[in-house]
């Protein structure tokens, strides 16, 4: 006769007599019913220590979740007030998707809202893989010329060191004085007020093929030969555009 008498289901004769078997079984070693029924409640039962260690882990986690929810508020504070270009469109993305979901059917939800000139200057030269290596073709190709047209309005040049601690700065500061010389160009020279990187891109391309940048292109070259410009992208890639005749 075992304890598996006791299981739920067997008639109470079947249970009587395995307590009985049970009682002689501790008699016989000489062990006291109480002393099995404390061991019994304390197995079951958490001991202060392992209540102690239960508590502290569940401090832990919530000081990391609290941290974690701290440091996203950081990063979007940043990214307000030195206007990061990646957290900030990712956050635009966001609201826009979400603005969407609200006002208008799945079918008719609007894009996120455009990539800013100097976002694109930024993932070029600063989010790894560098040049949009993990981009499709299309995509690289296309930010490989805007940030070749950006180029053009750098009248002094520009020095990167891609081993500088303060190189994404950097890379930030020139993509900035580029996108503002771009739009300035755009809005004085041809009444253009777009500011997106594919909308703007499309408009250079459309001057660009006019030959309204030869000059532009020519100043570019020779600051190519001096050390007003020092770029570290690979050389493929300072000097894709051409002079077009008018």
């Amino acid at each position: 006769m075992g304890l598996e008498e006791l299981q739920p289901g067997n008639t109470l004769r079947a249970k009587a007599t395995a307590v009985a078997a049970f009682s002689k079984f501790l008699k016989g070693e000489e062990v006291e019913e109480e002393f099995v029924r404390k061991c019994i409640e304390a197995d079951e039962k958490p001991s202060q220590e392992q209540k102690i260690i239960e508590h502290q882990a569940a401090v832990i986690k919530h000081l990391i979740e609290n941290s974690k929810r701290q440091d996203a508020r950081m990063d979007m504070l940043e990214a307000k007030i030195n206007g990061d270009p990646i957290a900030a469109t990712h956050k635009r993305n966001r609201q826009d998707e979400d603005a969407a979901d609200v006002s208008e059917p799945k079918k008719k939800q609007r894009r996120g809202s455009a990539t800013h000139l100097h976002a694109t200057w930024f993932t070029w030269y600063a989010q790894e893989p560098r040049w949009y290596a993990g981009e499709p073709k299309q995509q690289r190709s296309k930010a490989k010329l805007l940030v070749a047209f950006m180029k053009l309005f750098l009248k002094d040049g520009f020095v990167l060191d891609d081993k500088s601690a303060d190189y994404r700065d950097r890379v930030l500061e020139h993509g900035k004085r580029a996108e503002d010389a771009v739009l300035a160009y755009l809005k004085k020279e041809h009444g253009i007020n777009s500011r997106g990187s594919s909308a703007v891109l499309k408009h250079l391309q459309g001057i660009h093929s006019a030959g309204s940048l030869n000059a532009m292109i020519q100043r570019h070259r020779r600051l190519l030969q001096t050390p007003a410009i020092q770029d570290p992208a690979p050389g493929y890639t300072q000097d894709v555009l051409e002079e077009v005749s008018k």
